[in-house]
């Protein structure tokens, strides 16, 4: 259920014009990833997530999603490359994500 409200939220967010600041700042896109993988839509979470970090591509928040997504999948080494990223951009930060601070 959370997804569908997430998707359509996605939806509404992307037919936004170009704005600085933002018109709607909420990221939508990664709590629709996190919606996908609490429902085990782990293919579906991955696509979010890898869509969210062409738009931003040092994302950290949907770097984690995705690393969670490929593991969830079993894409074992791919989920080794975007945690190593992750802990890249993630390493001076002060803020934990999955409980883990990077």
């Amino acid at each position: 259920m959370a997804a569908s409200h997430f998707g359509r939220a996605v939806e509404k967010q992307d037919s936004l014009p170009y704005m600085e600041p933002p018109f709607w700042y909420y990221p939508t896109r990664q709590s629709l990833g996190q919606a996908l993988l609490k429902a085990n839509r782990f293919v579906e979470a991955e696509a979010v997530y890898r869509k969210d970090l062409e738009d931003y591509p040092r994302n950290g928040w949907s770097m984690s999603g995705l690393a969670s997504a490929l593991e969830r999948q079993g894409k074992m080494d791919e989920a080794k490359e975007a945690k190593a990223a992750f802990a890249i951009i993630w390493a001076k930060a002060d803020v934990k994500i999955n409980g883990s601070r990077r």
